[in-house]
């Protein structure tokens, strides 16, 4: 009985020094998973990261449509920004013609309808390249 006791006392004395060594070198089975649940977060919020990176990447590339339609590509929005730009411009030459002679702004808007300065800018429209509507 007393070998039984003895053997006893030894192996919770053994219990308590792996606890405290497990404590002090934070291996311990309760450290363990927390360090493993720590772990696998920041793996999911990088796999996330990583997802939302390409998804944004096949957007910009116009491999997937944007559903909500508020996202264009830089190339649409050039394009968006030229076209807007000729309305300006037949404005202004339809202001240039009004004060030039007093000639209708129908001619001046509508090129190669008028003489003098209208015809001569709706040819220089059709010579240049443009990126806008036509």
């Amino acid at each position: 009985r007393t070998k039984k006791e003895t053997i006893k006392a030894t192996y919770t004395a053994a219990q308590a020094q792996t606890r405290i060594g497990e404590a002090f070198s934070g291996i311990s089975e309760e450290m363990g998973d927390v360090g493993l649940a720590i772990q696998r977060a920041e793996d999911k919020t990088a796999q996330l990261q990583a997802r939302a990176g390409a998804l944004d990447e096949l957007l910009a590339s116009g491999a997937l449509d944007d559903p909500s339609g508020l996202a264009k590509d830089d190339l649409q929005a050039e394009l968006d920004r030229l076209s807007g730009g000729s309305d300006v411009e037949l404005e202004l030459q339809r202001m240039k013609a009004e004060l030039a002679g007093g000639s209708s702004g129908q001619q001046a808007i509508e090129p190669g309808t008028g003489t003098g300065s209208g015809e001569q800018q709706g040819q220089q429209t059709r010579q240049d390249p443009r990126f806008d509507k036509q």
